[in-house]
């Protein structure tokens, strides 16, 4: 009985209690899991910096730097991830590739965190004139690790981090420049965010709140870095 009891208990910190299992054949069901896919966490960074680096529409000599910078920072941001997670999948130490269990998350989140800060320190030259990319990777590195002690006791969506950290970089520069042509980019995160935290409800992947923690750290701590960088 106790045994039972604690597998319970077990299942119920790794996946979100739900009456109702999202019926695989319905539209919603496969548009949530689509845009789980595209928005996802380790996918957003890599939209996110291109915004930053093309949107002024760079030319010449800064055009081939910031396809350089980006092709940098995809490496570090999805390549070396996926190859920590498979990694530790292939030798054991997590379950599944997919993390689904809390316990799986707790590893790769603190070796992404020596990624990250490995790449803001590979990136230091480069990144000088751009405080925004900076503020990204700092973000980043500070997320994962809270992510990873996070863990330890509940699940926390990193989708919802992901995703409400970019609305705390676009925020921050709105508040700091009072530039009325990020007001669009600002209402675009705005709908991204409620349609990816609304299929992550709706797939029964995390409850509400641990949607909650993740919005409040990616956030919370995407605005603050991106305040004391460009202020």
């Amino acid at each position: 009985m106790n045994n039972d009891n604690a597998a319970a208990k077990s299942n119920s910190e790794n996946f979100p209690t739900s009456s109702e299992v999202p019926n695989k054949r319905t539209l919603e069901y496969w548009l949530s899991k689509v845009l789980s896919v595209i928005l996802h966490p380790l996918l957003i960074p890599s939209y996110f910096s291109a915004w930053v680096l093309f949107h002024n529409n760079p030319e010449g000599r800064q055009k081939e730097l910031a396809f350089y910078l980006l092709l940098i920072l995809m490496v570090f941001t999805i390549v070396f991830p996926l190859v920590i997670i498979f990694g530790l999948q292939r030798l054991g130490l997590i379950k599944s590739i997919h993390m689904l269990e809390r316990t799986d998350r707790v590893l790769p989140m603190f070796f992404m965190a020596i990624v990250y800060a490995a790449c803001l320190y590979s990136l230091k030259s480069l990144l000088h004139y751009n405080a925004l990319i900076y503020s990204m990777l700092l973000s980043m590195n500070i997320c994962v690790v809270i992510a990873g002690f996070i863990s330890l006791k509940t699940k926390i969506s990193a989708h919802a981090i992901a995703i409400t950290g970019v609305l705390g970089f676009l925020f921050a520069s709105s508040f700091l420049t009072r530039d009325g042509s990020l007001l669009i980019p600002v209402e675009i995160s705005l709908i991204l965010c409620g349609a990816l935290l609304s299929a992550r409800l709706y797939l029964n992947a995390h409850t509400p709140l641990q949607l909650i923690l993740g919005t409040l750290c990616g956030f919370l701590v995407s605005f603050t870095c991106t305040v004391l960088l460009l202020n």
